[in-house]
């Protein structure tokens, strides 16, 4: 992390920033976004996950927990939800994020992502 400078792209060329309308973007990209054990998704972009994805009960059939990651199929492309808290009113812990980014990492090796 300390590598990266803001310059949209990291030294070691692993990411690459963009800024663009994630909901316009081609359906060959999965996408990821934090949400709660609660799974209220009221605020911010994860509101905007829920009116657009939906299948809350899908969601709390997969047992949320913190550090967990939560799949849905969205025709060509998945929908990750990572669990990074236990409500929605809570700020994430750094570990949390951590462990559950990794579980993200381990879940797209898993299904042969990239």
């Amino acid at each position: 992390m300390g590598a990266y400078g803001g310059t949209g792209r990291a030294i070691y060329g692993v990411t690459n920033e963009r800024q663009q309308d994630l909901f316009r973007v081609s359906r060959v990209y999965s996408l990821a976004y934090c949400v709660s054990t609660d799974l209220t998704m009221s605020r911010g972009i994860a509101t905007v996950f829920r009116n657009k994805f939906g299948h809350l009960e899908q969601l709390r059939a997969q047992h949320p927990d913190v550090s967990k990651v939560l799949k849905l199929r969205d025709r060509e492309r998945y929908i990750f939800h990572l669990v990074t808290k236990e409500t929605g009113s809570q700020k994430s812990r750094y570990l949390d994020m951590w462990q559950t980014i990794r579980r993200l990492r381990d879940q797209l090796l898993e299904d042969n992502i990239s």
